[in-house]
């Protein structure tokens, strides 16, 4: 499947560049595209770059990270987020740069109970941040 065919929310894909330097599996597509659709109800497009990699990228992405954001840059790390068992939490992760980029919010615990107010199916820890399943 080519980007161009990914199940994006429209206003959204039309301002954004995603490039794949790895394979992406249809199930992380997939779980991508829910993700546009949750935020896009609740923010205005704006241009990002969205890059989907493995750890093996030029940016090296720190062992305890699951992905990064730079400005209007997200970096998702494919391999580490494809080790991840469950659905709603890939979702998290991957609202959580989302978020960051277009909320503008670069505080870790502020992105993660933002993610949880767009996503009520997941939880977090309210002192740390960290991602709980109901």
């Amino acid at each position: 499947m080519t980007v161009q065919n990914w199940d994006i929310d429209d206003d959204l894909k039309s301002t954004m560049t995603i490039i794949c330097t790895t394979n992406v599996s249809q199930l992380l597509v997939e779980l991508f595209c829910h993700a546009t659709r949750i935020i896009a109800k609740e923010v205005d497009p704006k241009p990002i770059k969205i890059i989907f990699t493995s750890h093996q990228f030029q940016i090296i992405i720190n062992e305890n990270l699951w992905a990064i954001y730079i400005k209007d840059m997200i970096i998702y790390d494919v391999n580490k987020i494809e080790t991840l068992r469950d659905c709603r939490m890939i979702i998290a992760i991957l609202l959580e740069e989302l978020v960051h980029v277009y909320f503008n919010i670069s505080d870790e615990l502020e992105a993660s109970l933002k993610v949880v107010e767009l996503y009520p199916e997941i939880q977090c820890d309210p002192e740390t941040g960290r991602y709980i399943l109901p």
